[in-house]
């Protein structure tokens, strides 16, 4: 179980960096963001989701605030 902490610990530091790199790269898309990274969802899958609703921008949009959020991650890992 002592072994397993340290792991335990940067799994919960990566969600949170990945939580806020979400955020920064729009506050409105990122429960939308963080559901197509994490479920390697692309935007006609989330277009219409079934538990966030309706996305509220167009595809070129999202993908815009997609390549964003990496680049914010990518900040946040370097």
């Amino acid at each position: 179980l002592h072994d397993a902490l340290p792991i335990y610990s940067q799994d919960l530091t990566d969600c949170k960096m990945i939580e806020e790199a979400a955020r920064e790269s729009s506050e409105e898309l990122a429960p939308y963001l963080l559901k197509s990274v994490t479920d390697d969802l692309s935007y006609e899958y989330l277009e219409f989701d079934d538990t966030l609703g309706r996305i509220p921008v167009g595809k070129t949009d999202f993908y815009g605030y997609r390549r964003k959020f990496y680049a914010c991650l990518l900040k946040k890992i370097v």
